[in-house]
């Protein structure tokens, strides 16, 4: 656990994806603020705190007097109360951007309903003149049609040529739809339920703040243990869509998920092409940007042939990379050196205060955050000796091998256990199903043939009852 978002009150506006809650209801006490504020200090966590348009209350002021760990998110129009305020507006409101005051805040959360889209461009403008970094959030994302993410591309495309004149121009500041996926090399995720959890007024905990808005039950009390249903299904290795993806920025909202498909785990697939859209206007922006010179300390991002990554799951065969000519090896700049934070930085997370963006010592020391393999790369040196209870060890380019086949098993696998869901008639009907057996088949005997065609290259030894497992960071092979 790494922050905790606290409603300072029931009717506190929306600051994220979820519906702001209706007016009324009560506010959080002193005495129940002074014991988040406790728990925060004792374990080191983070607070981000969600204020109507009262503001901040002034014991929470004076409680914070002496914290630097916390933000506080509010409307527009609540008076000013510390110095890590976000301002929220909408883009249909941009009246409320004039009372934002220049240059006093870092970040500013632009919450975008349907009916605003087209007036993005401008309003994103105007927040961009008081604020450095703008994070855009897209409402209802989930029941846009196929022409309104088109719509949504091309007004992409728009920004993305005024943010590359301004870079030209030296001026340094971020949009999160566009800048992000440029400085990431790694998901950033919101990871609720995992590295936060939201308390309500009267005490009780929630998975986010979506759900404590729209009137889940609790998933338990402050001071009380926590109990998830399912708690696994939060993590990206339980989502298969999300684990093979690579638009690094997309939030991978579970409260999306689970309104508009039902499933925690499972995103729908507007917000995945609008990630992919989104991916794919940062990739033209940095690459115009570094043929002319600018942004040279990020990594470039490499084209890719699909626009939902659901297709990678149903069509395993499917190039994930674009082919020569569009990308031949021997044209392009020079490699840049590895990923600084100078210019674009890694995006502000719940969970994470700016003191706490890991360096690239940090980086590279963490096997989540490392460069993914390249078939061109040198082999990896052994930097150690194998294990004393290990079989065997294998190459790189066969760990990759069993790895992929292992995350496309377990995703047609959960793919498969949703489908299991549906009634009969919907589950005949249904032209994913057949495709999924059919897959399942075929990544089964190819994860069973990997096995079976290693060991026998490598001599290793078999006894009955048990089986070899890998470990994907060392490429040692244990029987067990």
């Amino acid at each position: 656990m790494q922050s905790l978002i606290v409603l300072m009150a029931q009717d506190a506006p929306s600051f994220c994806y979820y519906p702001s809650p209706a007016a009324g209801g009560a506010e959080m006490s002193p005495d129940m603020f002074e014991r988040v504020a406790d728990w925060a200090r004792r374990d080191g966590l983070m607070l981000h705190l969600v204020c109507g348009s009262r503001g901040l209350p002034e014991f929470a002021q004076k409680h914070l007097a002496d914290e630097r760990r916390y933000a506080c998110y509010l409307p527009a129009e609540a008076p000013a109360s510390t110095p890590n305020d976000i301002p929220v507006v909408r883009a249909d409101g941009p009246k409320d951007i004039d009372l934002i005051p220049a240059n006093r805040h870092t970040i500013g959360i632009l919450r975008v309903p349907p009916t605003s889209l087209n007036a993005l461009p401008e309003v994103w403008e105007t927040l961009a003149s008081k604020v450095y970094r703008v994070v855009t959030v897209l409402l209802d994302l989930d029941r846009y049609e196929a022409d309104q993410l088109e719509r949504y591309d091309r007004i992409l495309a728009q920004m993305r040529n005024r943010l590359g004149s301004w870079y030209q121009a030296g001026r340094e500041l971020e949009v999160s739809c566009l800048s992000d996926r440029m400085a990431l090399q790694a998901p950033c995720h919101c990871q609720a339920g995992l590295d936060h959890l939201t308390i309500d007024p009267a005490g009780g905990l929630h998975i986010c703040p979506g759900f404590a808005a729209t009137g889940a039950d609790p998933v338990g009390r402050l001071g009380s243990p926590v109990a998830i249903p399912n708690a696994y299904l939060l993590r990206l290795e339980h989502a298969p869509i999300c684990a093979v993806c690579d638009a690094f920025h997309c939030r991978r909202c579970v409260y999306v998920n689970l309104r508009s498909t039902l499933e925690i785990n499972t995103p729908p697939w507007q917000a995945c092409r609008a990630s992919h859209r989104e991916r794919e206007q940062a990739r033209l922006l940095l690459s115009e940007m570094q043929s002319q010179g600018v942004l040279m300390d990020l990594q470039p991002i490499p084209g890719i042939s699909y626009e939902d990554p659901l297709e990678l799951l149903l069509n395993p065969q499917r190039p994930r990379l674009y082919e020569a000519p569009y990308y031949p090896e021997d044209t392009g700049p020079e490699p840049p050196p590895p990923l600084s934070r100078s210019r674009i930085r890694e995006p502000a997370v719940p969970g994470r205060s700016p003191d706490d963006i890991p360096s690239e010592k940090e980086n590279h020391q963490n096997p989540a955050r490392r460069p993914e393999y390249r078939p061109d790369a040198p082999p990896l040196k052994e930097p150690f000796e194998m294990a004393s209870n290990a079989v065997g060890r294998v190459s790189p380019q066969e760990r990759d091998t069993i790895k992929n086949l292992h995350l496309r098993k377990a995703g047609l696998a959960e793919l498969f256990t949703t489908l299991t869901k549906l009634d009969a008639a919907s589950l005949e009907s249904n032209p994913l199903y057949d495709k999924l057996i059919n897959d399942m088949g075929a990544v089964s005997v190819a994860f069973q043939a990997w096995w079976d065609q290693t060991a026998e290259q490598y001599g290793w030894p078999n006894e009955p009852g048990k089986k070899w497992r890998i470990d994907f960071d060392t490429c040692e092979i244990f029987l067990e």
